[in-house]
């Protein structure tokens, strides 16, 4: 069909697109590789707050740690009972690749919560799409249901806001400058960043390698390279698990 076609075409256009950088196959399969290196040794994992798993069995059944997400699994696993008519074993394999990926470590959330909305409202919508008696009690404005459904979604999603926004504006740093707190959305964080410290080491001479922490690596690469060359840096894969555990 013509849809299938711009499928192909888009999946060969994005491969091409993929595999167009300096280290051509070693650059397109980097993710990849970078993941599965990261999984054999957990000795990364146990420092990098990002690596770490979100999930463990002390915290899985809990109802203090990752809320959002343990209620993302429920909901979405829950919408294959909802269409079970209609089971679709592709989504389903997607849905637990991706969970599985979920859960190795933080940063990989996101492509879950992605794909797990997705399936959600895929499997709603077949569901809808066969049993119109349901399609008529949901969307019909007359009902409870609709207004009942429309109120707890505006709630949830206001909640979701303010928890978000408190969080964000409980962020600060101390400003060893200033000799005070300072919030993390004012201006660039002094404390992940320190510009003054990079102006003094590129103005005098220091030698070129430097001994620096994990978090400011990458922005003394920014500023200082190839002048000055960092200890560590937030590239923990290219380091190694012997360097780290040194």
């Amino acid at each position: 069909t013509e849809k299938q076609k711009q499928l192909w075409l888009v999946l060969l256009l994005s491969t091409i697109a993929t595999i167009l950088n300096p280290q051509f196959l070693n650059g397109a399969l980097y993710p990849l590789t970078t993941v599965l290196n990261t999984t054999k040794d957990n000795f990364i994992f146990g420092f990098v707050d990002e690596l770490i798993p979100p999930l463990t069995f002390k915290t899985v059944f809990t109802l203090k740690d990752w809320i959002f997400l343990k209620a993302l699994i429920f909901i979405s696993v829950f919408s294959f009972r909802f269409n079970q008519k209609k089971f679709n074993v592709t989504l389903f394999f997607l849905w637990v690749l991706f969970l599985l990926f979920g859960l190795c470590a933080v940063r990989n959330i996101i492509y879950f919560a992605t794909i797990a909305t997705i399936i959600i409202f895929a499997n709603v919508n077949e569901r809808l799409s066969y049993d119109t008696s349901l399609s008529a009690k949901v969307f019909s404005k007359d009902s409870r249901f609709y207004y009942s459904a429309r109120t707890c979604l505006l709630f949830l999603f206001a909640f979701c806001m303010i928890a978000n926004a408190n969080i964000i504006m409980k962020c600060t740093y101390y400003d060893f400058d200033a000799y005070q707190f300072k919030s993390c959305l004012g201006g660039v964080s002094q404390e992940n960043f320190p510009r003054k410290v990079v102006d003094f080491l590129l103005k005098d001479d220091f030698p070129k390698r430097l001994f620096n922490d994990f978090n400011c690596g990458s922005y003394l690469i920014g500023r200082a390279f190839p002048k000055r060359k960092v200890f560590i840096d937030g590239r923990t894969e290219l380091y190694g698990n012997d360097f780290l555990k040194e």
